[in-house]
């Protein structure tokens, strides 16, 4: 088995892209947006964000550190009769979550849930392959999610925002967590608990277990947790 100093080997864990803005940990191209008055899609399709894209590949895995072009808001104007109450709706909002819950390998389907962020309380269903989609604010951090498993309840404490991409370790733990897999502190460091964290999970999805992110094991974290 490779020692753990080595597991680091092929993630790319330095900043990239160019602008103004300096990614911190927990912000993604979504909640960039909102706090800045755009659509995701704008930021993300900037030309000026053409190798944050491009190295990146997914506009809610960024690494704090990269760098963002956010241009200043365009007034749009509206004629509208005076003295009368009109109603404008901002398009693009909220943010997805996506989630899909398993136990033991196996999808946990048709299974009712309480999901809870920022106080709220969302109650559904999983679908036929266990998974969860709902609508959250871009601005959300954490969540907590039960699932009704014919009595057994299954519990996950989520990361929300922008998790670190998937090819870097930082990124790794934070999938790793967010399916219930402890992978100790969400840093760059490489210890024993995060080594037992991906074998437990390879073993469970019948990958190779090498005790290493490798590009197997990151597709189908990605696969699993984005």
């Amino acid at each position: 088995m490779p020692a753990a100093q080595d597991m680091n080997h092929g993630l790319h864990d330095e900043p990239v892209g160019s602008g103004e803005h300096e990614v911190r940990r927990g912000e993604c191209i979504a909640s960039i947006a909102e706090s800045r008055g755009h659509f995701w899609e704008k930021l993300w399709n900037l030309d000026g964000n053409r190798e944050l894209k491009d190295t990146r590949g997914d506009p809610n895995a960024l690494l704090p550190g990269d760098l963002v072009e956010v241009p200043e808001i365009e007034p749009k104007e509206e004629s509208k009769d005076t003295e009368k109450r009109h109603r404008f709706r901002r398009k693009g909002v909220p943010s997805l979550l996506k989630l899909q819950v398993l136990r033991l390998g196996e999808p946990v389907a048709d299974k009712p849930y309480q999901l809870q962020v920022d106080g709220k309380i969302i109650e559904g269903q999983t679908d036929s392959d266990g998974r969860i989609e709902e609508p959250i604010p871009p601005e959300s951090r954490e969540a907590s999610l039960v699932v009704d498993n014919d009595g057994e309840e299954i519990r996950y404490d989520l990361e929300l925002g922008g998790m670190d991409p998937v090819n870097t370790t930082t990124g790794v733990k934070a999938r790793l967590k967010n399916l219930g897999f402890d992978p100790g502190p969400i840093d760059m460091e490489n210890s024993v608990v995060y080594q037992t964290a991906l074998n437990a999970f390879q073993e469970q999805h019948e990958l190779e277990v090498t005790g290493e992110p490798d590009q197997e094991t990151r597709d189908k974290l990605a696969e699993l947790a984005d």
